[in-house]
């Protein structure tokens, strides 16, 4: 039978993570989790096949797809976002990860109501998500605000005819489903709350840019399916057991209890645990306390953490994490400067001629907020938010440094854009 399947699967041999060696598959059928390790190499293989990504980002969309199977056993499920510039593959990637996700979609313009109504049912991949961040499409976003967590229900009232004439019902949809996002504008902060961000650059390889999107007769993606039904990924939950976080929250509760009960007292072994499992468990949780991440950070991670463990590759998995979620907090911290910056050039007097740029970041630094900040900003900050931000007319280098003209226009747009209240001030002394 082993020697049956390998010959059916001689492809994956092809596969190549972390060893140098093709895989032995008579090894890895006797590993205590081979449904996930296989499955997970298999992925990742079809991923590299047709996308171009940052190394660490194969694994973590691995992991994620494989957790679309399995989502249910969560309390939450993270959102996949890709922001992505014009020609980067985005659509390549989301179509790709809907044929090798649990029953994946891919949705560009559905209507409101079919998403209420069938979002439990699949994996949702919304591609050209520029248009869903409008008032029109408010009842999308409270979807999408609401999905990530199990539980949370949308109430809609529906007018049903009967006997007695019309009246009014409340209907209630579940809508927790496994979520993959992309575009190229950015995200709302609510949102971007419940995503895990990936962010894709156009690839300059010929071998993926010139392939052509046959994934329905792909012999990798129809092996992978074979894969599914072969091991029934779903069938593998009984390893993530429902317990696993309410196991956390004690371990948790136990090793920062501020009472006389030493801070090693780790979580109680269950009757429905074996010794091996126990302290299986006690290790990963070891592993994950030890992270930098806390809060909705880390509640979007764990899932993808204790697939990780069975796929053998926790440590790797941690490291990446930690990765994106300073990126973001950098990405956030710039951004907020940004507006920052937004609301002081709306309090300045408009002129048509040029500004000094060091008068502006001088300015920045002495407004009440950013006054007791110890990483002030310079003008060379300055000088790359006004580009960021597009707000330079024209710009030249003099003896005091760059100055430049600003488009007022563009900086009032912008403005309203983060919900700056513009008040434009008459032409004063040029600062």
């Amino acid at each position: 039978m082993i020697e049956e399947f390998c010959k059916e699967h001689k492809m994956i041999n092809e596969i190549k993570i972390t060893e140098e060696k093709p895989i032995d598959f008579t090894e890895r059928m006797n590993e205590m989790h081979p449904n996930f390790k296989i499955i997970y190499e298999k992925i990742i293989y079809i991923l590299k096949k047709y996308c171009d990504l940052r190394e660490d980002y194969y694994s973590l969309i691995s992991l994620w797809i494989i957790g679309t199977f399995l989502h249910n056993k969560f309390s939450t499920y993270p959102y996949l976002y890709f922001n992505a510039m014009r020609g980067s593959g985005k659509s390549r990637l989301m179509q790709l990860i809907s044929r090798i996700c649990w029953n994946g979609k891919v949705c560009v313009n559905m209507s409101e109501s079919v998403l209420f109504r069938t979002a439990s049912l699949r994996t949702l991949c919304i591609d050209e998500f520029e248009g869903a961040i409008t008032r029109e499409k408010a009842t999308l976003m409270e979807l999408l605000n609401a999905a990530y967590k199990k539980g949370n229900f949308v109430e809609r009232a529906i007018k049903r005819k009967g006997v007695e004439g019309e009246k009014w019902e409340i209907e209630s949809y579940n809508v927790y489903c496994p979520i993959c996002i992309a575009n190229i504008s950015g995200m709302d902060n609510v949102l971007s709350d419940r995503c895990i961000t990936l962010i894709l650059e156009k690839s300059p390889l010929k071998g993926i840019t010139k392939m052509i999107e046959e994934f329905d007769n792909d012999p990798d993606i129809l092996g992978l399916k074979r894969l599914y039904e072969h091991f029934s990924v779903v069938s593998v939950v009984s390893f993530l057991p429902q317990s696993t976080n309410i196991h956390w929250n004690e371990y948790i509760s136990n090793k920062y209890k501020t009472t006389l009960t030493t801070h090693t007292t780790l979580t109680t072994q269950t009757t429905q645990t074996t010794p091996d499992e126990y302290f299986k468990e006690l290790e990963m949780f070891e592993k994950i306390e030890k992270t930098s991440l806390d809060g909705r950070n880390l509640e979007l991670f764990f899932p993808l953490f204790l697939i990780a463990d069975k796929c053998d590759i926790l440590d790797e998995t941690i490291k990446t994490a930690e990765k994106i979620v300073m990126e973001k907090k950098e990405e956030d911290i710039t951004e907020n400067r940004d507006i920052s910056l937004l609301m002081m050039l709306t309090q300045l007097p408009r002129f048509d001629d040029f500004i000094i740029v060091k008068s502006l970041a001088d300015k920045f630094n002495e407004d009440e907020d950013n006054m007791n900040r110890d990483d002030k900003i310079n003008s060379k900050y300055i000088g790359r938010a006004l580009k960021r931000l597009n707000l330079v007319v024209e710009k030249r280098r003099v003896n005091k440094g760059h100055e430049v003209k600003l488009n007022w226009k563009k900086v009032d747009e912008k403005a309203r854009m983060f919900k700056i209240d513009v008040q434009p001030k008459v032409e004063e002394e040029k600062i």
